[in-house]
């Protein structure tokens, strides 16, 4: 049953579904930066908040102490089935390195840049469609007839599946997403939704198409088929978080313009500036994007399988630059904060599926994925390192930059950056153009690309 009651601290009791949370999250965050950093909460189980941007950057990159495998930003209370249809979730966004990096490649060739621009055209006529059904009436609800109308029927043709059904669809996700908090609806959601994929799969067994259904169940990974399950998991999860995100996004934004009338005003005057539509549509989203996300702390099982409690983990303070650990190899003493927080960074011990089946090494411990370098390993800063300015070139050297493929996974971030730097495959992996030399003019471009791409593949060689 969930827990309603109002919040009287925040810091310590927080409710992501109190009306004033729903109503402006980002004043209480600002205030839990300067009193709280990472709060906590009991409703719906234990649950930390970490509210600072370079400690969300830290607990993100950290795969080897925090693990994506429970995402769901309320936790399913329902009983949880000895013999589940998705043993892995919905990767890639609920499995860690390596089964995180072989699903999200399978993905990249259908959402790179190239595949989505041929996606323009169907998607514009679908938008122009929408708008004609509801322009002479002078009202339309702009979330339901319209926000909503678009993601789910682009990703239904992305998977190859009737675009009739787009209320269906829509109805199935928002049981498991929107009405998280009742048990019932959500379980009602999830399964409609995954007893449709199971038929789905067997139609594509014998009649694949060219879709990313039929591409999933008739690939290989390592010379083996993908597990089953794990084409069901990766087809959930385009269905729910493409819908989902995406028709928050739209209906955030245009609530945004219509309450900004200087920004409308300025898309108007301005359609066909360069980057412009493209910069918008990029801070609309950074700033009103609903993506949430819920990670769950790890700790090393013991031999008689019972998982260590949060009291026994190391206290961590959070200080100015992240979070730090006492006892891990840390010199400075942890001291813990005036509100409480506590959060560990122990060794992780978990099985990780390889593409037919669980694999794993002595207690379930996995190799580091070679493809994931070490935080040890990675060059740069999400963000920019603190306090860098412009770096002093002598000579008039040009600035040089590279891509370490190994690092790339396909984000593409920097090609949205700055185009005229970077190039993109059709997985979206990218590469530098002009051999990495940088005009001076694109200097800070270039920086900006270094400082967002959330794997540190990018670096500025040097002179």
């Amino acid at each position: 049953m969930a827990n309603t009651t109002p919040v009287e601290h925040w810091d310590t009791d927080f409710d992501i579904m109190n009306p004033a949370y729903v109503a402006d999250p980002f004043s209480i965050w600002d205030e839990l930066r300067k009193t709280c950093p990472v709060a906590h909460t009991d409703r719906r189980g234990s649950t930390w908040l970490p509210t600072r941007y370079q400690d969300v950057v830290d607990l993100a990159h950290d795969v080897e102490h925090f693990s994506s495998a429970e995402i769901t930003v309320i936790p399913f209370e329902g009983e949880v089935p000895e013999d589940p249809v998705l043993p892995y979730g919905v990767p890639p966004i609920s499995a860690d390195p390596p089964l995180h990096t072989w699903t999200r490649r399978l993905l990249l060739p259908w959402f790179s840049h190239r595949r989505v621009a041929s996606y323009e055209a169907t998607t514009r006529e679908l938008c122009i469609k929408l708008v004609d059904g509801f322009i002479y009436s002078g009202t339309a609800d702009a979330a339901g007839d319209y926000a909503q109308q678009i993601p789910v029927r682009v990703i239904a043709g992305i998977l190859g599946v009737p675009a009739e059904l787009s209320d269906t669809f829509t109805g199935w996700v928002r049981d498991v997403l929107e009405f998280a908090d009742d048990p019932e609806l959500r379980l009602r959601g999830m399964e409609g939704l995954i007893t449709f994929f199971i038929e789905e799969v067997g139609r594509r067994k014998t009649q694949p198409g060219e879709d990313l259904l039929s591409y999933l169940l008739h690939s290989e990974v390592d010379g083996l088929p993908v597990e089953e399950s794990v084409v069901l998991g990766v087809a959930a999860l385009v269905l729910i978080a493409g819908v989902d995100t995406t028709w928050s996004a739209i209906g955030s934004s245009l609530w945004h313009l219509a309450t900004h009338p200087e920004d409308r005003d300025r898309l108007i005057a301005e359609p066909d500036a360069a980057g412009h539509r493209g910069a918008a549509a990029g801070l609309l989203a950074g700033h009103h994007g609903p993506a949430g996300h819920r990670g769950r702390r790890v700790r090393g099982v013991p031999d008689e399988g019972r998982r260590q409690g949060a009291d026994e983990l190391p206290r961590c303070e959070p200080g100015p630059r992240g979070l730090r650990g006492r006892g891990q190899g840390d010199p400075r003493p942890g001291t813990q904060p005036p509100c409480g927080v506590r959060i560990g960074h122990p060794p992780l011990c978990r099985f990780q599926p390889g593409p037919n089946g669980v694999e794993g090494g002595s207690r379930g411990v996995v190799a580091q994925d070679p493809h994931v370098p070490t935080r040890r390993g990675r060059r740069g800063h999400l963000g920019g390192r603190p306090g860098a300015g412009p770096t002093p070139r002598a000579g008039g050297v040009p600035m040089r930059i590279r891509v370490d493929p190994d690092k790339c996974t396909g984000h593409a971030r920097c090609y949205g950056l700055a185009p005229e730097l970077f190039d993109v495959d059709d997985y979206g992996l990218s590469s530098v153009v002009g051999g990495g030399a940088v005009p001076v003019e694109l200097e800070d471009k270039a920086r900006l690309a270094i400082a967002n791409c959330p794997e540190y593949a990018i670096e500025e060689l040097p002179d």
